[in-house]
């Protein structure tokens, strides 16, 4: 079932696939960025990842660096970024050049939905400055993680 129109989707962490799979059923190109290349065969094996996608198995900060450098960067409608490890957050991948890059290849009515346990503030680079994502993009939704304080 597609939703008529061209999507285009990247999504930051893959966990078992669950984001990634529910774009896909409603026909939107879905490409993946994950670190770990055990969790993206677990999905695939165990969670049943739907094999219509693209994935990207690298660092995440080092994809949007790569796509935020030539001079016409890939556009998205959506970016989920869903990099909570389930006791931590990677703190590189709140910077403010990470959020600034990711609303760079967003489209102008695109989305980026983030899944962090700190909304509403993430944290800067490791250090205790606090960067608020609603200064990069108007079209963001955070997603908290239930249970988790």
């Amino acid at each position: 079932m597609g939703l008529g129109v061209n999507f285009r989707a990247r999504g930051s962490g893959l966990g078992i696939g669950t984001s990634h799979n529910g774009m896909m059923r409603h026909g939107i190109e879905t490409h993946l960025v994950e670190l770990d290349p055990m969790v993206y065969q677990y999905a695939k094996d165990y969670f049943h990842l739907l094999p219509n996608h693209t994935a990207h198995i690298m660092d995440a900060v080092k994809f949007v660096q790569d796509a935020t450098t030539v001079e016409k960067p890939e556009q998205w409608d959506f970016i989920i970024h869903d990099v909570f490890t389930g006791g931590a957050v990677p703190s590189v991948l709140f910077t403010t050049d990470m959020m600034q890059g990711m609303n760079k290849i967003l489209k102008d009515d695109g989305v980026i939905a983030i899944v962090s346990p700190r909304y509403p503030h993430f944290y800067h680079g490791g250090g205790f400055k606090y960067v608020t994502p609603f200064q990069f993009t108007r079209h963001l939704y955070i997603c908290p993680v239930l249970g988790v304080i």
